[in-house]
């Protein structure tokens, strides 16, 4: 049994530079003084996979800051490992 999330530490795989990279971070998040997350959040204040995930993503990219801009798509291909395909829908069809 994998114990490290109640002990928390939580592992995300990212695909950066053509592999498969492990990015492991624990689970103290960056609070603004009003105790709500400094970057992104769930919807749901219990759930707390978006603001993890991001925090991983950050220590890849070196810091918070190194994610601004980019596109989509790259972002997609780093959690995926898969190039996006990009579908252009027609309404009058």
């Amino acid at each position: 049994v994998d114990h490290s999330f109640e002990m928390g530490f939580h592992t995300f795989r990212f695909f950066r530079d053509g592999k498969w990279m492990y990015v492991t971070i624990d689970d103290r998040l960056p609070l603004t003084a009003r105790k709500q997350f400094v970057f992104a959040h769930c919807q749901d204040p219990k759930e707390m996979w978006v603001p993890l995930l991001e925090k991983a993503y950050a220590k890849i990219c070196n810091c918070y800051q190194h994610m601004e801009g980019g596109s989509i798509a790259e972002g997609l291909m780093d959690l995926t490992g898969e190039a996006p395909e990009t579908f252009k829908w027609d309404k009058d069809k």
